[in-house]
């Protein structure tokens, strides 16, 4: 049975040793790129656990992705498995220009999404220039149409309106709030063929 002392100096140790990840913690509340290089670390640290290149979803988003990713991990192929959407260089910076003000939000995991297709991107580039190692990627299509439609209204949130007659419409992403009377929606159709990135078809690809 351990004596007071020892008991003492036993916590004293165990909070000593859990110091520098509280330290660390607290940078990544305080500093983005410390809370993105710790992102990274998590990261590193789970694909560790796999022998095998991890596995990739990649297209799109609003195809069906999501089923066929969880789809996967339930099926323990033993490799880590990366949902991702974009994988160019450009639209990663664009997207994580966005989204820097996410951090410490509710809105944090979209800001993560980019942190990991930054991540991947290197550690894709880093596989082919030392090893020529090729990643297994999954991908999937759908009626291009449909998808921009599900995608455009996926970004955009309804905020309370006074009036029974007005519907207030919002998008962070798409850059833009409208207040629509007596169902008019000239002015939402016009902002989907304005504001929706229409060519993203193109920007997801690496």
């Amino acid at each position: 049975m351990l004596t007071t002392f020892q008991s003492n100096l036993l916590n004293i140790g165990r909070r000593a040793y859990r110091l520098p990840e509280r330290i660390i913690k607290r940078l990544v509340r305080k500093n983005y790129y410390t809370a993105r290089a710790y992102y990274y670390y998590q990261l590193r640290r789970l694909d560790s656990q796999y022998k095998e290149l991890p596995l990739l979803v990649h297209q799109m988003g609003k195809v069906g992705s999501s089923s066929v990713t969880k789809s996967l991990e339930m099926a323990t192929i033993g490799r880590r498995i990366y949902h991702t959407h974009s994988l160019r260089p450009e639209m990663i910076e664009k997207y994580e220009r966005k989204r820097r003000g996410y951090l410490g939000t509710d809105r944090e995991g979209d800001l993560r999404h980019i942190w990991q297709y930054r991540y991947l991107r290197e550690q894709i580039e880093r596989g082919f220039l030392e090893n020529g190692k090729k990643w297994k990627v999954v991908t999937l299509i759908r009626d291009p149409i449909a998808r921009n439609i599900s995608d455009f209204f996926e970004n955009t949130e309804m905020l309370p309106s006074t009036s029974e007659q007005e519907l207030r419409l919002r998008s962070v992403e798409y850059d833009f709030e409208i207040i629509i009377v007596n169902n008019g929606l000239d002015e939402l159709i016009q902002l989907f063929f304005e504001k929706f990135p229409h060519d993203y078809r193109r920007d997801f690809l690496t």
